[in-house]
């Protein structure tokens, strides 16, 4: 297993008032764009070097990001604030647009399904909403007993998707609930879920809780709802997971950029000097993209860990 720093040294902390988490990146289908966002109040566009293209304001803070699988100029944005919003953008006309009928202070789960018709979008009240690409809400899902839902993952192949929160829950299109899991025995806020590029399992990030001395964890889960592995590493919360193509490994990002196999072996371990928020890999699987809470962002070798490229957002 390799244990490599990705960060030079002599980079000093920032103090508080500096911090800005940078929360979400992600390469656009045809690896020729990473977009960025965070507590800015502004999304960026940057070249695969990590030179800025484009900057739109969007206020609030940018929870998630994600590219239309098949159209390179269309993003879907999700922010939480005070008055926020989800938001699909059109990076070659410049138009912003938003997605009506989302709870007014916002979301963080955002997935398009596999053929790029829906996007749904799990909010901070614990409702899901179903769009199409146009932004128009077609169907919602009753709200369970849950405070909100932190991440969305359409299944690969089905019409079913899973959201996270305090629990695991799957849904069908239609809104019926075909699973309910609590993960671990005392409650953990789940930040991340992933279905495998097979639909046959999916895998868990979450929070830990430091007050009940619990250690945050990665997991993997059949599709009825039996947990086979479980990982442990770091004391920092799992706030993104990515899967390779081939549904080989996953690479998590926490205190570590670290990469793990399907029976759960830590395959590689980039350490970082603070923690991880965003986490992307291109479509050619050669580099990885990431990014901080002091608002940076660090492109790398996916399998080497060399650091190619870090820069202020």
């Amino acid at each position: 297993m390799a244990m490599i720093s990705i960060f030079l040294l002599g980079y000093s902390a920032p103090r508080p008032s500096e911090v800005e988490t940078l929360w979400s990146v992600d390469w656009s289908p045809n690896g020729k764009y990473v977009a960025a966002g965070g507590e800015f109040s502004e999304l960026r566009i940057f070249n695969k070097g990590l030179k800025v293209q484009k900057a739109y304001p969007i206020a609030n803070t940018i929870t998630n990001l994600q590219w239309h699988p098949y159209e390179p100029n269309l993003l879907a944005v999700a922010t939480q604030g005070d008055v926020a919003g989800v938001y699909l953008v059109n990076t070659k006309t410049d138009n912003i647009k938003s997605i009506n009928g989302i709870n007014k202070h916002g979301a963080r789960g955002l997935d398009w399904n596999n053929e790029g018709s829906l996007l749904g979008i799990a909010d901070n009240e614990g409702l899901v909403s179903i769009a199409d690409k146009k932004g128009k809400v077609i169907h919602t899902v009753k709200k369970q007993n849950t405070r909100s839902y932190t991440t969305f993952d359409w299944h690969p192949t089905e019409d079913k998707f899973l959201v996270g929160g305090e629990f695991i829950r799957m849904y069908d299109l239609e809104g019926n609930l075909l699973l309910k899991k609590a993960h671990r025995e005392e409650p953990s806020l789940i930040l991340c879920i992933q279905w495998h590029p097979s639909g046959s399992f999916f895998a868990v990030g979450d929070y830990g809780d430091h007050s009940k001395d619990l250690s945050p964890v990665v997991q993997y889960w059949t599709i009825d709802g039996v947990m086979t592995q479980q990982m442990q590493a770091g004391e920092i919360e799992y706030r993104n997971i990515v899967w390779n193509k081939e549904g080989t490994e996953l690479t998590s990002a926490s205190d570590a950029l670290r990469t793990w196999s399907t029976d759960g072996t830590l395959i590689r371990e980039l350490t970082s000097a603070r923690p991880l928020w965003g986490l992307s890999l291109n479509p050619d699987e050669n580099r990885i993209v990431t990014s901080d809470i002091s608002g940076k962002l660090f492109l790398l070798d996916h399998k080497e860990g060399k650091l190619r490229k870090k820069r202020n957002f």
